[in-house]
């Protein structure tokens, strides 16, 4: 009696066994997802393409049709370009500059500068230019900063942003420089896409008031926010 209990026991024990072996021996496979993102790029910048034309009293100097006998140029204006960026996504690759440099020598009131250039799209993400621009203004010479009343714009008229001011110095309490700004775009929200320019033109413009042997420093600071988000910029404050 003892040994068929014991066996039975050992045989529950082997099929208890048995059932775990079966349980273990189950076959398993494995499916998998590989996934790889290619981000695009959002680059604003300027062509190193530009037209400029220097007036005096709105006529350049080697032209008819002034009340001045014409001469070489006493003036000049100098546009470069700094701080290249290169597209990695796009082919051909296409280089954009994020600093253009406006550098004008023996200024003189009544002495014009017309500048057009092109703010170019250098990514694969649409871009959109917010137009609350930062805008810095000093005066090198006495050291102090100089202030901008704007005049006309600051809005959307036919495809055209523009905002147009005086460039005043507080201490003499004068305008020694009339500036405008104008961007030209078929969309009203600025948006340029991939491998597209806007044309920009920048009109300065000195007074009588500006002052003799002075240096004056001025930089404008665009913002430009991805296309879907423009709703959510922020109040630009440099």
């Amino acid at each position: 009696m003892k040994t068929e209990k014991v066996m039975a026991v050992f045989a529950a024990l082997l099929l208890g066994l048995s059932m775990v072996g079966v349980t273990y021996a189950a076959w398993y496979d494995f499916v998998e997802i590989d996934a790889t993102v290619h981000m695009g790029e959002l680059i604003l910048g300027w062509l190193d393409v530009y037209d400029l034309v220097e007036t005096t009293n709105g006529f350049p100097e080697d032209e008819p049709g002034h009340n001045f006998e014409p001469k070489d140029w006493v003036a000049n204006t100098f546009v470069n370009f700094d701080n290249p960026e290169t597209s990695v996504h796009l082919d051909p690759p296409k280089t954009v500059f994020k600093t253009m440099i406006i550098e004008v020598e023996n200024a003189y009131p009544q002495y014009d500068v017309h500048l057009v250039a092109y703010l170019s799209n250098g990514g694969t993400i649409p871009v959109c230019v917010y137009t609350d621009f930062g805008l810095y203004l000093w005066d090198v010479s006495d050291n102090h900063e100089l202030l901008f009343e704007i005049t006309a714009g600051g809005y959307w008229d036919a495809g055209r942003y523009f905002v147009e001011g005086n460039i005043v110095d507080p201490i003499l309490g004068e305008a020694i420089m009339t500036f405008s700004f104008q961007i030209f775009d078929d969309d009203d929200t600025l948006q340029i896409d991939e491998c597209e320019s806007d044309e920009v033109r920048i009109d300065i413009e000195f007074t009588q008031d500006a002052e003799e042997c002075h240096t004056y420093e001025f930089e404008i600071t665009i913002l430009g926010i991805q296309w879907n988000k423009l709703h959510e910029a922020p109040i630009y404050a440099p």
